[in-house]
């Protein structure tokens, strides 16, 4: 009987592998040279697509990012893209965008600027430095914006906000809003203390809406539409902001975090509207593009239904970047290989190097492939941090359709490189 079950077992797995052989899209290292022609089949698959998302099973790996990177110049190029977002603040990636419209500041400095150490990269910076570059072959209404759509940080929209006010009455303000300029809208940890200051930080904001709605002719005649738009859009961040870490000052930091995967769903929903005939790339983890619910691929599937396409990353083993939790520096991991039974290890042992494959087609496969790509299996899912010596407590247990439309696989990765 045992001989029989495994037999079975390992008829099933050549299925699902020849399946896979013959329908994935094999990636060759991918140059300026070839980029084109090693996705020349992704066309088919989302030329009519209005979100793409693109994940990534590390914050730290050179491969994914290189993947991100060459796969948003051939949808740009050949599918019409025309926007670009990042899983990070909406206020502090204007800078980035005001340097690939308008080759203004100085484009290390803006990357730096967005907060996190996963964007510092000499990978990010090739990406940004390509939009500015073909931005200057484009007419105005065909070049490439670049957003963020995250809402940790409050610093720099309370600043903006403040500069605007100022200029449209410099002593209202400081008669009614100063203290936007020193009022705290963050808490790091369970703070009881936080509790008046959310009551204070709505009032404020309240107010200054209240005040907005009685300048918007003095608000036209003072500012253009994308300054305007940018004022409302950093006033929604600090309220996002607020709701956030009031429920990381109660000590629910999961529900903090699922209630931030919403807001950022809203913000790419903003950006679409603003843009109603574009489509928009966006960038973040693989937890944060996965259709399972209540992450935000699952709210933008709910919002653009089949016109939004997930493309998760997975791996076998490599290098990668990641925060050491016990010296807090930042520091390259090895992972040998995957653990045996995972959808990494799996992939590893078709033989057939890096590839693609469109998991939309392969849930609707017969048998055994279906049924393999609906089960749930382990997946490397490693964030900022990592432990080292313990990659096992990093493994989500997971149906890979229900969470991704798409699954790029790479057996071997390197770790993204700093800019400096």
């Amino acid at each position: 009987m045992l001989f029989f079950i495994t037999s079975i077992a390992y008829c099933q797995d050549s299925e699902i592998k020849q399946y896979i052989k013959e329908n994935s899209i094999r990636i060759d290292t991918l140059t300026d040279d070839n980029y084109l022609r090693n996705f020349e089949k992704f066309s088919d698959i989302l030329k009519s697509k209005k979100v793409i998302g693109l994940g990534e099973a590390t914050h730290g790996t050179h491969e994914f990012f290189q993947y991100k990177y060459y796969l948003l110049r051939y949808l740009v190029e050949m599918c019409q893209v025309k926007n670009f977002g990042i899983e990070a603040n909406y206020t502090e990636c204007r800078v980035v965008n005001d340097y690939i419209l308008y080759s203004k500041g100085n484009i290390e400095n803006a990357i730096s600027g967005l907060h996190f150490w996963t964007w510092d990269t000499k990978e990010v910076l090739t990406m940004v430095k390509w939009m500015h570059d073909y931005n200057r072959q484009m007419l105005p209404n065909k070049k490439l914006k670049f957003y963020g759509f995250d809402l940790q940080y409050d610093e720099m929209a309370r600043d903006s906000i403040c500069k605007k006010i100022k200029i449209l009455d410099s002593a209202y303000f400081y008669a009614h809003f100063k203290m936007l300029l020193k009022i705290d809208f963050k808490t790091s940890k369970s703070d009881t203390s936080f509790f008046n200051r959310y009551i204070k930080c709505h009032s404020l904001l309240d107010s200054l809406k209240g005040y907005i709605s009685t300048k918007r002719i003095d608000l036209s005649e003072t500012f253009n539409s994308d300054q305007i738009t940018s004022l409302f859009a950093d006033i929604r961040l600090i309220e996002e902001c607020l709701e956030v870490n009031m429920l990381l000052a109660k000590g629910n930091a999961l529900e903090a975090s699922h209630l931030r995967d919403k807001f950022m769903c809203e913000n790419i929903r903003s950006i679409v509207e603003s843009t109603p005939n574009s489509k928009i790339v966006i960038w973040a983890h693989n937890g944060h593009i996965s259709k399972v619910e209540p992450h935000m691929g699952f709210y933008l599937k709910e919002t653009f239904g089949t016109s939004y396409y997930a493309i998760g990353f997975d791996f076998n083993g490599g290098r990668f970047r990641a925060i050491d939790p016990i010296t807090h520096q930042l520091v390259t991991f090895y992972i040998k290989n995957s653990k045996s039974g995972s959808s990494g290890n799996f992939f590893s042992n078709i033989k057939i190097g890096n590839f693609f494959i469109d998991l939309d087609k392969a849930e609707n496969a017969d048998g055994a492939t279906s049924r393999f790509f609906n089960k749930s299996i382990s997946q490397l899912s490693i964030g900022a941090v990592f432990f080292k010596n313990n990659d096992r407590r990093y493994y989500l247990e997971q149906s890979l359709y229900q969470q991704f439309d798409g699954l790029f696989f790479i057996d071997k990765t390197t770790p993204s490189i700093a800019i400096k």
